[in-house]
């Protein structure tokens, strides 16, 4: 039958999709170049051969809904246009990080920072005389886990270790949070927010085992701590474990029904188990509530409906999420699922 056509479709890595960065082939093998704005140990490669000028930049992270300074280190990409230079950086405690000896040319500065949208700006080089400022605005990312700390729930000594969790854990410091965090725990065990960080630090480092046990422990002690529940959805579904994802789900929509973060995950669980009708009011539920920021839950909504018969719908909803989302990996499956929606039925065979 076409619907089964449909869902074997169903696209894999919806619900956890990784960046993937690749090198093109037949390019000339970068070198070291020295950045006198850096100092030797600055991670700058360059074609052999270019002669640089000597320009400099200084980028400074802000958080949009401050207008302050980042709180938290970022990662900082330049990107020469003109002669494909790649340098690489991370803010220092200012917020704040500098490239020097930049050749003339056209630039892409792009700034990534956990919690956050990635953010970019163009800028170009015409003299070595006057330094370029550049202040990126990051946007919070609505999908994000709040890294929260009920400081006034631990004593004095694991409130310090959780604290400095914390600031590790927004800094993308993973192995830093650990020894803290885990500080922490020693001192307060039965601590719900201790437990949950240590959770999610052990998820940012795929070890889905320890994430559950500690996000299980965090979900017991406190049964209302929604975002508990939801990464616990969230490392059922990395082990394709996607009944254990759905009992998670259920709970986290039944413990905080506007954390439209657990509606989306839910209803791409409820996709992953042919439950059609429940994927397409849990996508719904999704949509609206984060304000048609859930991109993920657009293209469920569309699968739903092909997969009950909705073809139509479902070839509006699919069309949508492609024209919201241009730059999604999934776009290029979206769009051929889409042609073959509406490709006209072959003829029946009229022979006798």
């Amino acid at each position: 039958m076409a619907s089964a056509c449909f869902r074997l479709w169903l696209i894999g890595g919806l619900l956890l999709i990784l960046a993937r960065a690749t090198a093109a082939s037949g390019q000339i093998a970068p070198i070291q170049r020295f950045d006198q704005f850096n100092g030797p140990t600055a991670m700058t490669t360059s074609v052999p051969g270019y002669e640089t000028r000597g320009a400099t930049v200084r980028v400074i992270v802000l958080s949009e809904d401050s207008r302050k300074k980042l709180d938290r280190q970022s990662l900082v990409k330049l990107n020469n246009l003109t002669v494909q230079l790649v340098s690489w950086q991370t803010t220092n405690d200012q917020s704040e990080i500098g490239f020097g000896d930049l050749p003339y040319g056209q630039y892409d500065v792009e700034v990534s920072a956990v919690g956050y949208l990635p953010g970019h700006k163009e800028f170009r080089v015409v003299t070595a005389l006057v330094p370029v400022t550049l202040e990126i605005t990051l946007q919070k990312d609505p999908a994000a886990v709040r890294l929260d700390l009920a400081e006034a729930t631990l004593p004095a000594r694991a409130r310090k270790d959780a604290k400095h969790g914390v600031s590790a854990l927004k800094s993308g410091k993973w192995n830093e949070a650990n020894k803290r965090l885990d500080a922490a725990y020693k001192l307060a065990p039965s601590n719900p927010d201790v437990n949950f960080l240590l959770g999610f630090t052990y998820y940012q480092k795929k070890d889905f085992g320890r994430a559950a046990d500690f996000l299980g422990t965090a979900a017991d002690l406190s049964p209302s701590h929604v975002q508990a529940l939801t990464l616990l959805g969230r490392v059922s579904i990395q082990q394709e474990d996607y009944g254990r994802a759905v009992s998670n789900l259920e709970r986290a929509v039944l413990a905080d029904a506007d954390y439209w973060i657990a509606h989306d995950l839910l209803a791409a669980s409820y996709l992953k188990q042919q439950q059609y009708e429940k994927a397409l009011d849990e996508a719904q539920i999704a949509i609206v509530k984060s304000k048609n920021r859930a991109s993920a839950s657009q293209l469920v909504l569309g699968q739903a409906l092909v997969n009950l018969g909705r073809r139509q719908e479902g070839i509006q909803a699919l069309k949508g999420f492609v024209k919201a989302t241009p730059k999604h990996p999934s776009v290029p499956q979206v769009k051929a699922l889409i042609a073959q929606l509406e490709a006209p039925a072959p003829l029946a065979d009229a022979t006798n």
